[in-house]
């Protein structure tokens, strides 16, 4: 009875294994082509890798790949997509030579945006610039005014999302980092390029947030986006060499805010990044004859 029971257990076993489905990834016929992913959803400036399968008959038919909407992201020709901006695009891997496509539906959302303060986007800068020449040195480095949903108190800590971080050496090679949202979105490299003068940063004791609250003390305010006659979105920053009219000759490295005068016009406050001394505070004065003053304040 028991040897009956237990061959009985054992066909039941040998049944249910046999009917249950096995879970296989994607396999392509011979002819045909596969991803390994059909739908993808990725944040701005983030990428990924798809990889395409071929079958036997397709072997050394090279792949070509492309975007129906490059403007929110873009496919290399190894199959490395990178996110550009919200939206949605389609990734095709097509087989040179045949009609065998396969397809990925990418969603791209908007990229989280992140802020860093003029110190951080230096080290960065110079992290990436260094890969292009040797003995670089700072020579100037300035926020660009593009922040996502930025206002009026935008940059009142000392960080925003864009910096353009500059770098060269006396041999005058040159590198301009441009850094969004934390990260190096471009690199351009000259071999013999000017520049405002190489600044050595282990001296700068003044910090963005630091500049910020003395310009403020002073009555400087952040733009306001929301006011087409403000040019400027909450506080920005420049750092370079630059002298006074009154004293040409006397370079120093100015940490410079830029914001909105208590008068209401574009201003700019500038302090020696050395020492932290306040160097010149001025607004610029339109007149409706078209003349323009800069005056201090």
């Amino acid at each position: 009875m028991k040897t009956k029971r237990s061959l009985a257990l054992l066909l039941a076993a040998c049944f249910l294994i046999t009917c249950i489905p096995l879970v296989r990834a994607a396999v392509p016929t011979a002819d045909s082509i596969k991803l390994n992913k059909t739908a993808y959803t990725m944040e701005a400036g983030t990428n990924i890798s798809l990889k395409a399968s071929i079958g036997k008959n397709l072997k050394g038919n090279p792949i070509h790949w492309s975007s129906s909407n490059p403007s929110v992201a873009t496919v290399s020709r190894k199959g490395k997509v990178t996110a550009i901006k919200k939206g949605k695009t389609k990734i095709t891997a097509k087989v040179s030579g045949t009609n065998k496509k396969a397809v990925c539906k990418i969603t791209v959302t908007a990229e989280k945006p992140v802020s860093i303060s003029m110190e951080e986007a230096i080290k960065l800068g110079q992290k990436a610039a260094e890969q292009h020449y040797n003995h670089l040195m700072l020579t100037q480095a300035y926020s660009y005014d593009n922040d996502t949903a930025a206002g009026i108190h935008t940059g009142e800590d000392g960080k925003r999302q864009w910096w353009y971080v500059n770098f060269a050496n006396k041999k005058n090679n040159y590198v301009s980092v441009l850094i969004h949202n934390g990260k190096v979105m471009a690199v351009t490299s000259f071999d013999n390029n000017a520049n405002t003068g190489l600044i050595d940063d282990s001296a700068i004791t003044l910090t963005s947030k630091k500049a910020v609250q003395k310009a403020k003390s002073l009555g400087l305010r952040g733009g306001n986006p929301k006011n087409p006659e403000e040019w400027v979105t909450g506080y920005n920053f420049k750092l370079s060499y630059a002298s006074l009219a009154e004293t040409p000759e006397e370079r120093k490295i100015f940490l410079e805010v830029i914001g909105i005068s208590p008068g209401g016009n574009f201003a700019h406050v500038d302090f020696d990044a050395v020492t932290g001394n306040l160097l010149l505070a001025e607004e610029k004065i339109e007149y409706p004859n078209g003349d323009t003053e800069w005056r201090k304040f």
